[in-house]
């Protein structure tokens, strides 16, 4: 949902905020006039509830798994099954010009890709 973002509950005066800032991969903290953005505990709830999913929309794919875009414009293209967004769509990985996106499309478009047939 929130792509290269990680959300942590440190005490800004107590805590070690330097492990963080000095992990590779992190660019900056949130922050407004050198202060910290604490982020309402509400707000994160909202988040994990979106993210909840009772009954995964597309149950047999596993994260990582090759899939079949079936319909619309990229019809017949090979991607990665990321995760379900939703009840009605699912989120993939797709190489375009080179470079990997991340997209969105209708759970009905997608259906698992087959294996290679292997020949000798």
């Amino acid at each position: 949902m929130f792509p290269r973002y990680v959300f942590v509950r440190l005490d800004e005066v107590s805590d070690n905020w330097h492990r963080i800032r000095s992990t590779r991969g992190v660019a900056q903290l949130v922050h407004c006039h050198e202060r910290l953005l604490p982020i309402d505990d509400r707000i994160i709830e909202g988040i994990q509830a979106r993210l909840t999913v009772d009954q995964p929309c597309v149950p047999y794919l596993k994260a990582g798994e090759r899939v079949v875009i079936t319909d619309g414009p990229f019809s017949d293209v090979e991607a990665i099954f990321l995760a379900n967004d939703g009840k009605e769509r699912v989120m993939l990985l797709l190489n375009i010009l080179h470079r990997e996106q991340t997209l969105t499309f209708p759970v009905g478009y997608v259906r698992k890709a087959r294996d290679p047939v292997m020949t000798s």
